[in-house]
């Protein structure tokens, strides 16, 4: 897999599909590999997944605010000559989103957010958890009772909570600190590129009130809910959110003019 400017990612389409590019951008302390297929190869569509600096393969630090890291993504589309995307993201990948969605518009085709929204409900103690390694077990044990569902397989839980132990302690603090500092409620109106959203119904950090507040605010949105699944949704259930995404992507005009360079 490639490497450009530092950051490391993945392709899938790019010789065939004269389309506006579609950007995975991952949660807090994750990395690229959180895209589960239905997601990271949809049928027709140049989709890249890249990992945030300091996560996964990218080198580079970690930044402290939702801004930074959206300057860090459009660094990303700049070193690849891409000008426009659809931004996709989880958790606080959708944050990113919806930062570029506001500040970037022209370099914004349209946003899907998957468990995410215009602010978060952070547990209490988590970042005070994420203060040490001493403290850490404690941080990792209060993530992993709000991410999931109650019907969440044993073996997905496992994976990712393992995924989230090999971390940084300073990636993990970074991110949530991140996390826990956005709240665009009062701007999130001025959103004009289209949106499209999954919630999971057992969603404890992006809780479907949340969601029903950005529907209240963005009268575009078009909105999926997902029973049994929590904030990992698109790894509870992958089908459906991965045909959700298809759809709306379907419906957009992404086509690229005739001869218009793909990269």
């Amino acid at each position: 897999m490639p490497t450009v400017a530092g950051f490391y990612f993945a392709e899938s389409n790019l010789a065939k599909t004269p389309r506006i590019p579609v950007l995975l951008i991952h949660g807090a302390g994750s990395d690229h590999l959180c895209w589960p297929p239905e997601i990271r190869r949809i049928a027709g569509e140049r989709v890249l997944a890249f990992d945030l600096p300091g996560h996964g393969r990218s080198g580079g630090i970690c930044e402290q605010s939702v801004g930074g890291y959206a300057a860090q993504t459009l660094r990303f589309l700049d070193a690849l000559g891409i000008y426009r995307a659809v931004f996709v993201g989880h958790s606080l990948g959708g944050a990113i989103a919806l930062w570029s969605a506001l500040n970037s518009p022209d370099r914004t085709a349209a946003i899907g957010l998957i468990a995410s929204g215009a602010s978060f409900k952070i547990p209490d103690g988590l970042l005070n958890g994420l203060v040490s390694q001493t403290t850490l077990p404690e941080a990792l044990a209060l993530l992993r009772a709000h991410l999931f569902s109650r019907r969440a397989e044993k073996s997905l839980v496992e994976k990712v909570m393992q995924s989230f132990g090999k971390a940084r302690l300073s990636q993990l603090q970074s991110d949530w600190k991140a996390a826990a500092d956005f709240d665009l409620r009062w701007q999130i109106s001025g959103v004009r590129a289209p949106v499209w959203a999954a919630v999971g119904l057992e969603d404890n950090l992006s809780p479907p009130a949340l969601m029903r507040y950005l529907a209240s605010q963005l009268p575009q949105i078009k909105v999926l809910q997902v029973d049994g699944a929590g904030h990992m949704v698109m790894l509870e259930q992958p089908g459906k959110v991965g045909q959700g995404l298809n759809q709306f992507l379907k419906s957009l005009p992404l086509n690229l003019p005739e001869n218009w360079p793909v990269a």
